[in-house]
């Protein structure tokens, strides 16, 4: 009997990261570019909202997709003895399944040293009490409860599936989060 071939058991397993360059926590980064190589090719799926950069760039990167690698041009000046947080919330995927590499990120500072701190946590819908995901949640090193309407956050990240979120790399000091 003639038939087709199967093509093997699906690929469920994610994209994965096979160099960078500036390594990931580079310090004294003033490259204006960002190569992420990977083991297969990838796709990006809208990475305008689902990359997010903290603290955040006021002109947006430009992503290109180039073989197998992620090329970042940063377009923005870039602040003096800072840490930068770039999480990719399920934007990088695989070419052929489309299985997500989720949150991964990628940190660099302009500084002698990566900030070392972080701050995590869960949101719950207070109603039912079921994790909310997909929530973009702020950090700001200000005081002021009027913050989200008057100033941009020092700091985004999103929830995942579970609710939870996670800020890394940020100074040991206090923040509002909204």
């Amino acid at each position: 009997k003639i038939s087709s071939p199967t093509g093997g058991p699906k690929d469920t397993t994610p994209p994965k990261v096979v160099k960078m360059t500036p390594e990931n926590q580079s310090v004294r980064f003033h490259d204006n570019q960002i190569r992420i190589s990977f083991d297969e090719y990838v796709t990006l799926n809208n990475p305008t909202t689902n990359v997010l950069i903290s603290p955040p760039l006021a002109v947006p990167p430009q992503y290109t997709l180039k073989g197998k690698s992620l090329i970042i041009k940063i377009k923005d000046t870039l602040r003096a003895n800072t840490t930068y947080n770039m999480i990719f919330s399920d934007c990088i995927r695989d070419y052929h399944e489309n299985t997500p590499l989720s949150f991964f990120s990628y940190s660099f500072s302009t500084g002698d040293s990566l900030d070392d701190y972080m701050i995590r946590g869960n949101i719950l819908d207070a109603s039912t009490l079921a994790p909310s995901k997909d929530f973009f949640v702020l950090l700001y090193k200000g005081t002021a409860d009027s913050l989200p309407f008057t100033t941009r956050p020092d700091f985004v990240t999103k929830t995942r599936d579970d609710g939870s979120f996670l800020f890394q790399n940020i100074t040991e000091r206090s923040y509002k989060i909204f």
